[in-house]
């Protein structure tokens, strides 16, 4: 079993497990791809996890945008 960190900016998003039922499991060539590969993921996280909350904002500000056009002046 490898596990390798999702690390991005510091901030812990996850962890990467890989598993392989051969005996000799993975060599430094094998884990330096998965950790490659792993820092992508990590990229990827992070950018849905901004838009989530982009989008969130977006309809708060929306919600806010409505509320006060109904509100009389």
């Amino acid at each position: 079993m490898c596990s390798l960190p999702l690390l991005s900016h510091d901030r812990a998003l996850g962890v990467l497990n890989v598993g392989r039922e051969r005996p000799e499991a993975f060599s430094p060539q094998d884990v330096e791809l998965l950790r490659q590969v792993s820092q992508q993921i990590a990229i990827a996280v992070e950018n849905a996890l901004a838009y989530r909350q982009i989008e969130e904002l977006k309809e708060k500000l929306n919600t806010e945008r409505l509320y006060l056009e109904e509100v009389p002046a």
